[in-house]
């Protein structure tokens, strides 16, 4: 009986320790994604403007091109970014139901 007590009580302190330690992950993963948000906007912000030549006429309407090519760079690094985000909603998902 002693024994099971103690096994009981080891499991208990593991389960605490478990809940303190995901919380850590948790404070430090809300930080990085914080950092990730702040440099994503950085980025965006950094990027030089793209030329555009485009006209509107009352007949013909819109015409003209816009040179995408100042934003192509920033694709790889938002579809980072989304993968981090849903990445990090399913492992605190899964220490939810861990509980």
């Amino acid at each position: 009986m002693k024994f099971f007590n103690s096994l009981q009580k080891f499991g208990s302190n593991m389960a605490s320790v478990c809940k303190k330690g995901a919380e850590k992950v948790k404070e430090s993963a809300k930080n990085v994604n914080a950092a990730l948000m702040t440099a994503l906007g950085l980025g965006i912000a950094g990027v030089s403007e793209s030329k555009a030549a485009v006209t509107y006429d009352s007949a013909t309407g819109f015409s003209g091109s816009i040179d995408l090519d100042a934003y192509y760079s920033v694709i790889p690094i938002v579809v980072t970014v989304i993968g981090v985000s849903i990445a990090t909603t399913l492992a605190f998902n899964a220490f939810r139901k861990a509980k």
